[in-house]
């Protein structure tokens, strides 16, 4: 072969068409600096309040920190999302979830006393507030009227009020459990909406699993009193936590015979929105766990001193001094959660700055644009469409020539990070479509 033709061949050789590439699936492996719903969704806001002993204070302090959660929900477009809200107590009276009947009732009913199954999860309301009296939570739609008079900040404040009288042995996520499948709740949680649950108390959950955790005292249980909830339902590292001193490690006791694990709650609010972890929050308003110790402390009335988990916090009121225990399982409980989340303190009178964290939390959950956290610099980014069983879909930054959907990032004062994420589209995206920024 001449040299000549050798040189043609290569020629047409370079020439041939390469065959074209497959794009490959979008690089989602960065850290997600914001996730949203692609429209704005529903809202069901559920309460949890702690109405045993002690709790008048905190929820007066709920109340009066409710606008600052409003705002916040005022700021997304659109205002206020359509809302459904609710208030439940923690009081499940002397039910286990391992027992067919309520074990044997303590004390007296409305000072702190349980018996049977409390208010069971039931949503609470009080006369004059809800304009049909049958009703039994708020619901503010973008569209129609309220269902109640006023402001909505002061028809939660009438609902919230459940003053002091409830069991001291509070078990929140037992309620919440109960809420979604008590009867007496029908309409409250709607399948298109998102759902959220926050948490107020100044005790740890001490949801049981069996009738005995009521039982009269004994060299097993010790004296009736809240402390065998931290007893039977935490474990620490080494674990003695029936001896006094400080305690490391703590977390909630899986394996205990008489107390809930904690996960199992947690997977009861995931299976109320089908597992989508996107579309629950859970907060929690409560004693920090961040130091953890037990003493022995006398009774109010008197008394021998009896093992008590040390107090979180202590501090003056415009009614006396307050005090609120670590609340371990309940950390456990919102940090191990997957989805939007809120865990903030109940120490102090005011609850602003509290109030304030949930309500980000909860504009982040129904369609807050705001970027979560600071892009990394230089920004290496990747904006998809998500949609369950479906290959996420990337969208490119907008130009002059956009065509379908694209994303900008714009200054927004009103942010923490002072950037949002603006979406742009020809269509509405399909039904159950989040937006998320992945960032390298």
């Amino acid at each position: 072969m001449t040299n000549a033709r050798a040189a043609v061949l290569l020629l047409l050789a370079a020439c041939d068409p390469v065959p074209p590439q497959e794009p490959g699936p979008p690089d989602t492996t960065g850290r997600e600096v914001v996730a949203f719903p692609a429209a704005p969704t529903p809202l069901d806001l559920l309460f949890v309040i702690d109405d045993s002993p002690s709790m008048s204070d905190k929820q007066a302090a709920l109340i009066a920190s409710f606008p600052r959660l409003v705002e916040q929900l005022q700021s997304l477009d659109g205002g206020v999302p359509d809302l459904h809200l609710g208030v439940i107590s923690t009081d499940m009276g002397v039910h286990a979830s391992g027992a067919t009947a309520p074990g044997a009732s303590i004390g007296q009913v409305g000072q702190g006393g349980c018996a049977q199954h409390g208010d069971n999860g039931a949503l609470l309301t009080v006369p004059g507030v809800l304009t049909d009296p049958n009703a039994r939570f708020l619901i503010q739609s973008r569209t129609g009227e309220p269902n109640f008079s006023g402001s909505l900040a002061t028809a939660f404040g009438s609902m919230a009020r459940l003053g002091s009288g409830g069991c001291g042995f509070e078990q929140p996520l037992a309620s919440i459990a109960a809420s979604l499948t008590n009867p007496m709740n029908a309409g409250f949680i709607r399948p298109e909406a998102s759902l959220a649950v926050i948490i107020l108390s100044d005790e740890d959950d001490c949801s049981a699993k069996s009738s005995t955790l009521f039982g009269i005292e004994s060299p097993d249980l010790g004296p009736l009193q809240s402390f065998r909830c931290f007893r039977f339902g935490v474990e620490c590292a080494p674990d003695d936590v029936n001896t006094v001193g400080d305690k490391t490690t703590c977390k909630p006791r899986a394996t205990s015979n008489l107390v809930d694990d904690v996960a199992s709650y947690r997977n009861v609010l995931l299976d109320a929105k089908e597992g989508d972890p996107r579309r629950v929050m859970i907060g929690a308003i409560t004693g920090p766990a961040t130091r953890v110790a037990v003493e022995l402390r006398s009774p109010p009335g008197g008394g021998t001193a009896q093992l008590n988990i040390s107090h979180a916090c202590e501090y003056p009121t415009t009614t006396g001094m307050a005090v609120a225990d670590p609340a371990v399982r309940l950390a456990a409980f919102v940090t191990e959660f997957s989805g939007r989340k809120a865990l903030t303190s109940v120490c102090g009178d005011d609850l602003a700055p509290a109030v304030t964290e949930v309500g980000k939390g909860l504009k982040r959950l129904v369609g807050d644009r705001c970027l979560e956290r600071a892009i990394p610099l230089p920004a290496n980014c990747t904006v998809v469409d998500e949609l369950d069983g479906i290959e996420p879909t990337e969208l490119p930054k907008c130009s002059a020539s956009s065509t379908g959907a694209c994303f900008d990032l714009v200054d927004d004062p009103t942010c923490t990070i002072g950037t949002r994420l603006e979406i742009t589209r020809e269509s509405p995206a399909p039904a159950g479509t989040f937006v998320a920024m992945y960032c390298r």
